[in-house]
């Protein structure tokens, strides 16, 4: 039953249908809850479901089955900018880089988030963390992160989610 799930899952996802995969894993891992893997597909389908908190869920779920697994610690990354959550993605990318400390796309989030902050402190960590992620490879030059835009040098889209109340603009 459970292969049966997860390949229906697995087409589902294929197809662009990411919410009738969701409910599909979401069965399998009721058979299967110590698939790192699963718990990764089921996440990755959330999102791109636009339901962040559950791909949270399953990447910590992921987490919790092997806590080295890349793939789930930058999906956990990626669910919580999406849910806008940017103190635990900050602690999430300092996660992502002890797995792996050359990871262009960590650094990529670090600068992204850091852009956020005010002062000259600031505005040097972002310089480092960029050209960090410039020397491993980031491919795309740093635009700085708008409350509701996507934070385009790590490829993330953050779709305007129906629950979240858009934040105020920072104070200058």
């Amino acid at each position: 039953m459970y292969a049966c799930l997860k390949n229906l899952a697995d087409v589902e996802s294929r197809r662009g249908e990411p919410l009738a995969a969701v409910k599909l894993y979401a069965q399998a891992v009721d058979f299967e809850g110590d698939n790192v893997t699963l718990w990764h597909r089921l996440g990755s389908a959330a999102l791109r479901a636009e339901q962040p908190r559950l791909a949270r869920l399953a990447a910590e779920r992921g987490l919790h089955c092997s806590a080295n697994h890349w793939g789930c610690a930058a999906l956990l990354c990626d669910s919580l900018l999406a849910l806008r959550d940017d103190v635990a993605c900050d602690a999430a990318v300092d996660g992502l880089l002890r797995i792996d400390p050359k990871l262009p796309r960590a650094w990529s989030t670090k600068a992204c988030l850091l852009a956020e902050s005010s002062g000259a402190m600031a505005e040097a960590q972002v310089a480092l963390c960029e050209k960090r992620a410039l020397a491993l490879g980031a491919a795309q030059p740093r635009a700085k992160r708008a409350r509701m835009e996507p934070c385009e040098k790590v490829r993330i889209t953050r779709p305007p989610l129906p629950f979240a109340a858009p934040r105020p603009p920072p104070a200058s």
